[in-house]
């Protein structure tokens, strides 16, 4: 009799679990007041909403439950625009909760500065490379135009010759942005490891590698800017220097 006591018992607490966790699915988004607050917090400077559209089209692996997208501008230029991501996510909750709903926002202000900022400086120092974004080539002028989120990835030519020198180039360039604002106060909001703050690849392919409709066909080397992790003594610092990143390229692309 105790035996079923228990197993009763155990169904029920398990009922519960699951039940408490599906009212999560029934969180509201955050609202105007509270976007707006979040972006202030990570940016330090006021902002005002432009535009709402609810229902938005991304949804990420049907994880979103729900979502809303706003334009978004900084209130002393709004002519400066960038677009801001609500969202109500479902993640599993381990061994606590079978599921978790969490609400985010993500934004582009500081991946629109470092979208256009680091094109026009591969640009100036005349390195070699293209922008994609969902794997079609897209001139970043006009992507940043249209509606978007973060994402998408810089492809960079290099040869064996070559490597060490644009490699070096390019994480001189990123650490010079990095010093930029707003760049500078979201790499700060954002400074821990289990964070990815710029939400786009970088990708070094040998010049003579094969582009078909902006895929690479070829090895290569990819790289998230400003990634860190912990180091042996429990340091954060950056996942990725040249030593490394060539230490990569030599073994997966030019090694015979």
């Amino acid at each position: 009799m105790k035996r079923w006591k228990f197993v009763v018992v155990f169904a029920i607490l398990i009922s519960l679990l699951f039940v408490l966790s599906s009212c999560g699915a029934w969180k509201p988004l955050f609202t105007e007041e509270e976007v707006l607050s979040k972006l202030s917090e990570r940016y330090g400077e006021d902002f005002v909403i432009l535009e709402t559209i609810d229902n938005c089209e991304y949804r990420t692996d049907n994880k979103t439950i729900r979502c809303r997208l706003y334009l978004a501008a900084p209130s002393e230029n709004q002519e400066q625009t960038f677009w801001v991501h609500s969202t109500l996510d479902k993640n599993w909750g381990g061994d606590s909760l079978p599921v978790q709903y969490n609400r985010g926002v993500l934004d582009t202000y500081a991946f629109d500065y470092f979208l256009e900022r680091f094109d026009m400086l591969l640009t100036e120092n005349e390195i070699n490379h293209f922008f994609r974004a969902k794997s079609t080539k897209a001139n970043v002028t006009e992507h940043l135009e249209n509606q978007h989120l973060q994402g998408g990835e810089f492809v960079i030519f290099i040869t064996e010759e070559t490597a060490e020198d644009i490699v070096t180039n390019v994480l001189e360039l990123l650490e010079q942005i990095a010093d930029e604002y707003p760049l500078s106060n979201y790499l700060d909001y954002f400074s821990h490891p289990a964070y990815m703050p710029i939400r786009l690849g970088i990708t070094f392919c040998d010049e003579d590698c094969a582009i078909v409709g902006g895929e690479t066909i070829s090895p290569s080397t990819f790289i998230t800017p400003f990634d860190k992790k912990f180091d042996e003594n429990d340091n954060i610092v950056y996942r990725d220097n040249v030593e490394t990143i060539l230490a990569n390229i030599y073994k997966t692309i030019y090694t015979n």
